[in-house]
């Protein structure tokens, strides 16, 4: 029962981001519906900057040598070949493919953009001849 409930507001969430993002693509100023394909990027960045150590330096994917903290990056330089240089290969891998499964909302707020837009007409022959009479 729990499982459908979150799962109806999955769907109820992911209605409301739909509905708000051609909202947004409806308007007239372009800007506005890059606001939330904009703002899924930025989210998806957000795994990247913490596997890197970018983030939070004492985050579960902060490796340790001895002491101080090291970043993905570092605990792969300082690496030995073996499992221990394995293991961070599956976490750059599980990295990537959080990157590009986060970027799905992005690519669908974007599909929207594209196709809400192509319905608005490019300029009405009212807004023309309104251009011609100001010149």
């Amino acid at each position: 029962m729990r499982m459908v409930i979150s799962m109806l507001l999955l769907l109820a969430l992911a209605a409301v981001i739909a509905l708000l993002q051609i909202f947004l693509a409806n308007r007239k100023n372009k800007w506005f519906c890059a606001l939330l394909p904009c703002l899924f990027f930025l989210i998806s960045f957000m795994p990247v900057m913490q596997a890197l150590g970018l983030e939070n330096p004492f985050s579960p994917t902060t490796f340790y040598n001895g002491i101080e903290p090291l970043s993905l990056i570092e605990a792969w330089k300082q690496a030995p070949e073996g499992a221990y240089r394995e293991t961070l290969r599956f976490m750059i891998d599980d990295t990537i493919k959080y990157f590009f499964l986060l970027n799905i909302p992005t690519v669908l707020c974007l599909v929207v953009n594209v196709i809400c837009r192509r319905k608005q007409p490019k300029n009405s022959p009212l807004q023309k001849m309104s251009v011609q009479d100001l010149e």
